[in-house]
């Protein structure tokens, strides 16, 4: 048990679970991010201020946000557009294949 504790307070990828402080208490702050689900990969196409992106990152540890300001298609990656799983955008919208995780 104490190994576990050790490996778990000196790992970068583990998160602080407060509700499960009742039942051990002495790994019960951390949990393996890898037993988290995945994350939601979010890109945003159009101007949004610094404080508006930081208010859409904070709503969960889940959300990876990119932006990347686009007009136009070939300002976009088709990398981009095939990684999005949420699109906050204006009126660039892409084709059903160039988006399979919407």
């Amino acid at each position: 048990m104490l190994a576990l504790i050790n490996c778990l307070k000196t790992s970068s990828r583990i998160v602080f679970i407060p509700h499960l402080s009742h039942n051990i208490p002495q790994i019960s702050h951390f949990y393996p991010i890898e037993h988290m689900e995945p994350p939601l990969k979010v890109l945003i196409t159009v101007n949004f201020a610094p404080q508006l992106i930081e208010q859409i990152e904070a709503v969960s540890p889940r959300l990876k946000v990119k932006v990347v300001e686009a007009r136009e298609h070939k300002n976009l990656p088709e990398r981009d557009w095939r990684e999005a799983e949420i699109l906050y955008t204006h009126k660039l919208l892409p084709e059903p294949d160039q988006a399979p995780e919407l």
